[in-house]
This record gives C-alpha cells, structure tokens and sequence, in this order.
C-alpha cells in the first residue's frame, strides 16, 4: 500500500477528497438516501394490498424508527411512498434511515401467511434486488 502521509481522520478525508474528487460524507449520505428511496419504492409495491392499510403503514424515518400504528389505508401506495420520502430528504452522514411497519400482522403477512395468493416476503425480496443494484456514484 503506498504511504500517503495521513496523520488524522481530517487529513485523511482530505487526501481521499484529493484523490477521488468526491466529498466522502457527501457522497455517502448520497448512497444511502439512494439506497433508502428505492428500498422503501421497493416494500410498498410488494406489499400485497386488500384494503390499503399494510401498505399504508410503511414508515421512513432517519435517526430513530416510527413506532405508531397508522389508521392510514393506501392502495395505491402514493401518499405513503410522498410520505416516507419526505422524512427522508435529510441524510446528515453517519445516520441510520429506519423502514418500519407497525400493523400487528405485518410480520405474519411477511412469512407467508394470511389469504390465499398473498405473495409475502415483501422486506426478504426488497433486500434480495436491493443486493444486486449499484449505489455508487452514478448507480441507481
């Protein structure tokens, strides 16, 4: 590995800066909002929906998880989707962006049961296409 002179995080994000022409905690904040917004796109589409409130109930947040129940019913997934990402557009970097849904059967719908035809596995999905996108500058 070739010596760089770096002493300190300071002088370190100053050489890669330097070096790859790109803010490290900029960029990265800019990955997971990325990284955020298609995930949550993501889980509210793959919720299966019969009247609304599964889908719904989905919730983004940045820095800590939504713990309430929402009464909300969305079928088309719209105003959740508006919703979650408007409590995303603040990536301070370091944060952790939180996808909940609190509905008592959300978890049981997950793992395949409830009506007939129900697909389940809406996060288990959501993470198997997330893994194969690119979050990196210029990706997805």
């Amino acid at each position: 590995m070739p010596r760089t002179g770096i002493s300190n995080l300071a002088a370190f994000r100053r050489w890669i800066r330097k070096t790859f022409q790109v803010d490290v905690p900029v960029e990265g904040a800019l990955q997971l909002k990325r990284m955020g917004f298609e995930a949550f796109k993501l889980l509210i589409f793959k919720t299966p929906v019969k009247t609304g409130r599964l889908r719904g109930n989905w919730q983004a947040s940045v820095g800590s998880p939504k713990t309430a129940e929402l009464q909300r019913r969305d079928k088309p997934g719209q105003v959740t989707l508006a919703d979650g990402f408007g409590n995303m557009t603040e990536i301070p970097p370091g944060s952790v962006i939180w996808i909940t849904n609190n509905l008592p059967y959300a978890e049981a719908i997950e793992n395949g049961h409830g009506a007939k035809n129900v697909p389940g596995q809406m996060v288990g999905r959501t993470l198997d296409e997330l893994a194969q996108l690119d979050f990196g500058p210029g990706g997805t």
